[in-house]
């Protein structure tokens, strides 16, 4: 069921841009936090509001899941990132990530015909890091166990 998937998301093993040198970070209950000793930063990788969208990307009649993570390593930027688990036996396994940049704003994140559409506002050519303009829309879908944009 999604609430199962959901809840083995919520608590396990994901890769997050901001923990380089980390391989994948243990969540627990949606995030991940390191306390850097005399220090008042605390970074964080949790998956992003309630942006997790469930299909059979695989064909092989399980559910499977994206989700959108956010993670701040301590500096000025707020990196977006797309994860791909997919369904192995009721075992939920990590499989793939898509960078979808710095301080990106979500607008929608969707399955339609088995294609994950994700729509956003991005860093357009000329944009300064801290102000992303570009609206963009990304079609998705699964190949030899990547995500590959086809729209």
């Amino acid at each position: 069921s999604k609430e199962e998937i959901l809840e083995q998301l919520k608590n396990g093993l994901h890769l997050c841009y901001g923990f380089l040198g980390k391989d994948k970070v243990k969540f627990t209950d949606r995030i991940y936090k390191q306390t850097i000793e005399g220090s008042a930063i605390e970074p964080y990788c949790r998956i992003y509001k309630d942006f997790v969208v469930y299909g059979d990307f695989d064909g092989d009649g399980d559910s499977d899941a994206a989700l959108v993570i956010d993670s701040y390593g301590g500096g000025c930027g707020t990196f977006f990132e797309l994860e791909l688990f997919l369904n192995n036996n009721g075992t939920m396994e990590w499989a793939d990530k898509l960078m979808i940049g710095d301080r990106a704003k979500i607008n929608s994140f969707k399955v339609e015909n088995g294609l994950i559409s994700l729509d956003f506002i991005g860093h357009g050519q000329d944009d300064p890091m801290c102000c992303p303009t570009q609206k963009m829309l990304w079609i998705l879908k699964l190949e030899t166990g990547k995500f590959k944009i086809v729209g």
